[in-house]
């Protein structure tokens, strides 16, 4: 890319992606990087809260079900977060949906084309051209 050659629309979001499952972690980053987002991470949920205050992602993406720190007490702490929460199952979903700061939710195992097309809606990033 040339140096004066504007950046894409992903590029100006921050994506952060916290799970325990590093393969889950890595799978979502990767993706998420070759659409042209910048991704931060961590694995769990109260790496989640000192990521979120030292980086200022625009979105987190969240393992609602985590051991010790779950995603809801990580939704609980950061109410202004923007947050869109991994869930295993509708129930869980359901609950998610209760707060506020919930932008949507992502059934695991994760959908790439669902995950891309959530992100552009809540963003309002264009569809790139083929």
């Amino acid at each position: 890319m040339a140096k004066n050659e504007p950046k894409s629309d992903e590029a100006h979001v921050l994506v952060a992606i916290v799970n325990n499952h590093v393969h889950t972690v890595t799978h979502i980053s990767n993706f998420l990087e070759g659409k042209g987002y910048r991704t931060v991470w961590a694995y769990g949920g109260k790496a989640a809260m000192a990521l979120c205050e030292k980086e200022r992602p625009d979105i987190l993406i969240l393992d609602a079900q985590m051991p010790e720190t779950s995603g809801f007490d990580v939704a609980r702490a950061l109410p202004a977060q923007k947050i869109l929460f991994m869930v295993a199952d509708k129930g869980i979903g359901e609950k998610a949906k209760q707060f506020k700061n919930c932008v949507g939710t992502l059934h695991k195992p994760i959908d790439n084309r669902e995950l891309d097309e959530l992100l552009r809606s809540i963003f309002k990033l264009k569809k790139p051209e083929l």
